[in-house]
């Protein structure tokens, strides 16, 4: 390993506009730890530790520019020891990272290959003891928006039973989308 392996790395952020040109997404200057970098839909993201928000952060490598090594030193040096790039991008959907949670859904039985080829053999999956059609499944997974949507293109034959603040967070991002199509 290089001096620079244990160093922070710096950049601007680019964004698409209106008008399909990148353009800065803000004057500020990013300062991350690097862990790793994944390819998820085709595109390369720098997964990074980001001290001022306290959590791992995903970042378009080609939305990046003016990257520097600095001389500061990685921080949250026990993350990056113990980190699995493998289960942390089985849990987190589109590189959209939130708040790790164990949640439990039920779903149609022939639904149970979505779940495995997603989580693997992470997913506990049992019987539903009340509908012999349906599966329990409990499955750690980084709760964002991206999350939810994947949950509701799986259709009606979905549902998360808890934790009941999931199931609340859900319901409230249904209700706000609804109220685009609600005249």
């Amino acid at each position: 390993m290089g001096k620079a392996d244990n160093k922070q790395v710096s950049f601007q952020y680019l964004q698409w506009n209106t008008q399909r040109k990148l353009i800065l997404k803000s004057e500020k200057l990013y300062i991350v730890s690097p862990y790793a970098v994944s390819l998820t839909d085709d595109n390369y993201y720098l997964i990074a530790f980001d001290s001022k928000s306290n959590d791992l952060r995903h970042y378009h490598i080609d939305k990046m520019q003016a990257i520097t090594v600095t001389n500061n030193s990685r921080v949250s040096k026990e993350l990056f020891q113990s980190f699995d790039i493998v289960d942390y991008s089985r849990k987190t959907l589109g590189m959209f990272g939130g708040k790790e949670e164990t949640v439990t859904i039920e779903a149609a039985n022939y639904l149970a290959g979505v779940f495995i080829d997603r989580f693997g053999e992470s997913a506990n999956i049992r019987p539903n003891f009340n509908n012999p059609d349906s599966f329990i499944v409990r499955i750690a997974v980084n709760i964002s928006p991206q999350f939810f949507a994947w949950i509701f293109g799986l259709g009606k034959n979905v549902k998360i039973i808890s934790p009941e603040s999931i199931v609340n967070e859900y319901k409230t991002m249904i209700e706000n989308v609804l109220t685009n199509y609600i005249r």
